[in-house]
């Protein structure tokens, strides 16, 4: 049954922000309002709360290896500190600089916020979603689960994903993919890739394959600079001629790393400026508080003097660009319908599709096979 009184909630959260966004953008003249960051926030439209920074893996795109800090899970008494005054219908997002899985306490912190009324997405690379974490993780009252699988070549996903073993990871997605179609669980199910030079060869025909499957969605990500701290900075074309846009991120987005900092841009995977620690305040108090208030002012102004000073190069930053569009003005003209209807589509629960094709694809795993593409070329094939 469609949930109605969390569509409500998410509905009214999104016209709230689009209301204070537009209040603060761009005039047509080119100037912009006089804040002075002191923009009270209620809510955000995503909480990211990083459950570990640690990882198995070393993909290639990834911000990890430029991290100067060390490895920890974060608490379950941390998770639900981080809760606390967040109303129902917040919609949170387990990820990070590292594998969501491999924190033990991370179905029952899904569980706990399920539980408080609100939407958890997960970003994992299945690589520890095995048989018996696959029926933990249905249980556990995820709403959508994002899986990073990077080609269906054999070769590419291993260049790509470093340290990941192809067949037993793919053979945990579908099987995934398979119990949830099963058992009915409203479960939004989303593939993902970065685009990167590695991948560009098999991109298509691993869009197909996935296409084939009973997801929800198949989504192919722009690569990001990550505070210029990606592994694979160079690969972001940045055309240092573009004039600066005032980025959406610190009015709609907050990240919560596995120490209870607090970090006032997503794209800070090596959290150069937190704004406060949810181990001393809730996080509705350090979204106001003077830190996060003076960073927004910055952000807003293109204060790139202050932004250098903490670490933050939002003038290199793609983010904010027209290829990726995190400005404000594009938020607002593109991707607020574009984010809203995806939110209100994962409330309404995973579609049932056809799983034949994912049961003979499985049934080939199983029996010892590795190359997909060339068993099922067939089928891949472009029409």
């Amino acid at each position: 049954m469609f949930d109605k009184y969390g569509a409500e909630k998410i509905v009214k959260l999104y016209l709230e922000k689009y209301d204070l966004l537009k209040s603060i953008q761009p005039r047509e003249d080119g100037s912009l309002p006089d804040v002075g960051g002191a923009c009270d926030l209620k809510s955000m439209l995503n909480i990211y709360i990083e459950p570990t920074n640690l990882c198995n893996l070393s993909c290639v795109f990834c911000a990890r290896e430029n991290m100067r800090r060390g490895t920890m899970h974060l608490r379950l008494d941390g998770f639900q500190r981080a809760l606390r005054d967040l109303p129902a219908g917040s919609y949170i997002t387990m990820t990070g600089n590292g594998e969501p899985l491999l924190n033990p306490d991370i179905y029952e912190m899904i569980a706990s916020a399920s539980g408080a009324g609100m939407y958890v997405s997960m970003i994992t690379n299945a690589t520890a979603l095995n048989e018996r974490n696959q029926d933990r993780l249905i249980d556990s009252g995820v709403s959508r689960v994002q899986i990073s699988f990077q080609s269906l070549d054999r070769d590419t996903y291993g260049a790509i994903m470093r340290n990941a073993n192809f067949e037993r990871t793919l053979e945990n997605v579908l099987g995934f993919i398979k119990k949830v179609r099963e058992r009915e669980k409203k479960i939004f199910i989303s593939i993902s890739t970065v685009k990167v030079k590695e991948g560009e060869k098999y991109a298509a025909v691993s869009k197909r394959f996935w296409e084939k499957m009973p997801i929800d969605n198949y989504y192919e990500g722009e690569l990001l600079s990550l505070q210029s701290d990606s592994a694979e900075y160079e690969q972001c074309v940045i055309d240092e001629q573009e004039e600066y846009l005032p980025c959406a991120n610190p009015w709609i987005d907050v990240k919560i790393n596995a120490d209870g900092a607090v970090i006032p841009c997503v794209q800070d995977f090596s959290c150069k400026y937190t704004i406060g620690n949810i181990y001393k305040n809730t996080l509705l108090e350090i979204l106001n508080g003077e830190e996060a208030k003076r960073f927004r002012c910055a952000s807003l102004h293109g204060d790139m003097e202050f932004l250098d000073k903490i670490g933050y190069h939002c003038g290199q930053c793609n983010t904010w660009r027209e290829k990726v569009g995190g400005s404000i003005g594009y938020f607002l003209e593109k991707s607020f319908p574009i984010r809203l209807g995806l939110v209100v589509d994962e409330i309404a629960g995973g579609r049932p599709g056809n799983t034949e094709f994912l049961e003979r694809v499985l049934a080939y795993l199983k029996s010892g096979g590795t190359d997909v593409l060339t068993q099922f070329r067939d089928e891949l094939r472009e029409d």
